[in-house]
């Protein structure tokens, strides 16, 4: 447990790429600028973008396409998401209703608390949707133990967004990889 710093972007898109099946996606946090007159300066063409995914998830010897690039094989990813929705496999850990299940869906989840227990995280993602949440105090300084801890703190958070999204939403876990 613990270890060293990582930044919540590296995070997410190291995650992002499990949520892909081994496809790096680019991050982006803009996806349109305009100038003050409603010009269109420069826009992400999503719908693009989902389609090279299902191009690369498709086809696994394909290293890249368009602006997606295979970083690792479909087998190994798609594993360690089907191990990260495994709720009876933490039941130990953190009990059978923990903030880390989104009842009647499915959904991959991980926590991470440093050492020192200055802050923490929680990760979950489904096909089409990744949350990453974050708590900690911004001078480092230790958080209370006794209010805290990897499922407390940052995953109740990531709960409430997770399950807003996926409230209405209907959808299918990724087909079996070998």
């Amino acid at each position: 447990l613990g270890g060293g710093e990582v930044r919540m972007i590296d995070l997410v898109q190291a995650f992002s790429v499990i949520a892909n099946l081994g496809v790096k996606t680019p991050l982006t946090p803009i996806l349109k600028v305009e100038d003050y007159r409603g010009n269109v300066i420069s826009e992400i063409d999503i719908e693009q973008r989902k389609k090279d995914l299902a191009t690369l998830t498709e086809y696994d010897a394909e290293e890249s396409y368009g602006e997606l690039q295979r970083v690792l094989d479909k087998g190994p990813t798609y594993m360690t998401a089907d191990i990260m929705q495994d709720n009876t496999a933490r039941v130990q850990a953190f009990g059978s209703r923990s903030e880390l299940v989104i009842p009647g869906k499915t959904v991959s989840v991980k926590t991470g608390t440093t050492n020192d227990l200055k802050d923490n995280w929680t990760v979950g993602f489904t096909p089409e949707y990744l949350v990453m949440t974050w708590v900690g105090n911004n001078d480092s300084t230790p958080m209370n133990r006794n209010i805290v801890s990897g499922v407390t703190g940052a995953a109740p958070i990531f709960n409430d967004i997770m399950s807003y999204i996926l409230k209405d939403k209907e959808y299918d876990w990724y087909e079996k990889q070998e």
